[in-house]
């Protein structure tokens, strides 16, 4: 499946709760662990914004280390249970890919992103700022399918 054109939008700032672990390019494959763990503590998440939920990356090192944080928009990073973490995410603009594909796939689009896309784009990328995944309402955790963006941090 080829990588779609992106769209570009302004996003304000978020601040998102979850569960946060580190990887690199052979532990990823765990992440969808980490989203299961999620999803059986979404009710304890007080302060809760929206319906969408995100994935975070932040951190990325040379070797492909990164830490990730399985989460959802929230009001306030106050109350929340053991285990949880919060993350700002600055108000910024983004380049936003549409994964059109199962959510098993979306590995393949992000490092078609950064190994095809963001070298040729002509853009400045943010390396300070977390780049984002975004699970609308249209998603579907049952097939693993529909309402999945890539949202990857500009500078100004």
């Amino acid at each position: 499946m080829g990588l779609t054109s992106p769209t570009f939008q302004e996003a304000p700032e978020l601040l998102l709760a979850g569960l946060a672990e580190s990887y690199d390019a052979e532990t990823r494959a765990r992440i969808p662990r980490q989203w299961e763990r999620l999803a059986t503590r979404l009710g304890e998440i007080p302060g809760r914004v929206g319906d969408d939920s995100f994935g975070a990356c932040w951190n990325a090192a040379p070797g492909c280390t990164f830490d990730y944080l399985a989460g959802v928009a929230v009001s306030s990073a106050e109350g929340l249970p053991e285990g949880f973490r919060a993350l700002k995410v600055d108000a910024r603009r983004y380049a936003v890919f549409a994964h059109p594909g199962h959510v098993s796939g979306l590995p393949g689009t992000i490092d078609a992103i950064w190994s095809r896309w963001a070298p040729e784009c002509g853009l400045r990328l943010s390396a300070d700022s977390p780049c984002l995944e975004r699970y609308s309402n249209a998603f579907d955790p049952a097939s693993g399918t529909g309402g999945i963006e890539v949202w990857v941090p500009l500078e100004a």
